[in-house]
């Protein structure tokens, strides 16, 4: 099979090699030409978190800070909310409102904006592409993706925080009426126990000093007292952690996200190389299917008998004409003729001689 592909392919190459040498140099220039005109703009931003605040980050000890932002600006880009919060920013802005005219948008922001990192080795240097068919709209998209990743994280440091301070607010405030209740207990049963004056509740001289050791009701609200103003400093720090906490978030904040290189209005359109060799490969693979189609037909068409195994019975097998080797080259117009001589030399010294003969 083998032997029948390869006579098959020398007997006929040109027939068998033209589909992926045609199909290529006919696809290519079509997709140069017909590939749309398209406008790059980029932003570099250097993500980081500052040193000298204590703020806390949800990036893994695995990743670097430019992939794992990069991971979320593109996770962000695939929702709906924040698609739409950067097409309201641009002059895409229309055709939100309809479900055609979002699901356009969506497609666009898909395949015309690429979130990554500036190189393989960048940890903190984050790329945002922008690839639209007119250089104000990319230019457009790639600032509105800026100004609403940081309105975003802006007001989700203000969320968070104010949702901390309100909850150690609220434990402060909890803390504080729960000791002043344990004071005012304290107070009304040393006034009624004559430990202090009725008055203003002060402790009297020697007797409140030393009832604690005789009374243990009082000991008892004097050590609930004394806890619940321990929980009330507790809250009161906690409160005061978190406030100075939410305040250098929201600080930091221009320092882990600072835009080093702003987005540009492009000037010229850029070749998308990728696009080009896409459909080359794609016409070469095509090619090489068709040739492979082209020569299995031709061996499948093919009905001449090499050797005696193509025969099949009741056909038999009259001779063989022998395989002729030629020592020396010989002109193509003289090759028949000197063919022909040979294989009567051979056919001659095979045949009995003539009767008479010695």
């Amino acid at each position: 099979m083998i032997r029948k592909l390869l006579e098959a392919f020398f007997r006929h190459k040109w027939l068998v090699l033209l589909p992926p040498f045609l199909i290529p140099i006919v696809v290519t220039p079509i997709a140069f030409v017909t590939t749309p005109v398209a406008y790059e703009s980029i932003v570099g931003v250097w993500v980081d978190n500052p040193t000298y605040l204590d703020v806390k980050s949800s990036q893994s000890f695995y990743t670097s800070a430019a992939q794992t932002q990069a991971n979320q600006l593109t996770e962000l880009l695939h929702t709906r909310n924040f698609m739409l919060d950067v097409v309201g920013r641009t002059s895409l802005a229309p055709l939100v409102g309809t479900p055609a005219g979002e699901a356009r948008v969506a497609d666009l922001i898909d395949k015309g904006v690429t979130v990554s990192s500036a190189s393989s080795t960048s940890t903190h240097l984050l790329t945002i592409r922008s690839h639209f068919t007119t250089p104000q709209l990319a230019y457009q998209v790639a600032q509105a993706i800026v100004d609403a990743y940081s309105d975003r994280n802006s007001n989700q440091l203000v969320d968070q925080s104010s949702t901390a301070i309100s909850f150690y607010q609220s434990q402060l405030q909890d803390a504080q009426d729960q000791s002043t209740q344990a004071n005012q207990q304290l107070s009304q049963y040393a006034i009624a126990m004559g430990y202090a004056s009725s008055g203003d509740g002060t402790p009297l001289a020697p007797d409140a000093q030393s009832a604690s050791s005789f009374d243990p009701k009082f000991a008892e609200l004097q050590a609930s007292a004394h806890f619940a103003q321990q929980q009330v400093d507790a809250a009161r720090s906690a409160l005061q952690n978190a406030q100075q906490s939410s305040a250098a978030a929201i600080q930091g904040q221009d320092m882990s996200f600072q835009v080093l290189d702003p987005p540009q209005l492009p000037t010229a359109p850029v070749t998308s190389v990728k696009n080009i060799l896409i459909y080359g490969i794609a016409a070469l693979v095509i090619g090489l299917g068709l040739s492979t189609i082209v020569l299995v037909l031709l061996v499948a068409g093919d009905r001449s008998i090499r050797q005696d195994a193509d025969l099949h019975p009741p056909v038999r097998v009259l001779g063989i004409v022998p395989t002729l080797t030629l020592k020396q080259r010989l002109p193509k117009a003289l090759r028949g003729t000197a063919t022909r001589r040979a294989i009567g030399f051979v056919a001659g010294t095979a045949l009995p001689a003539p009767r008479g003969t010695k």
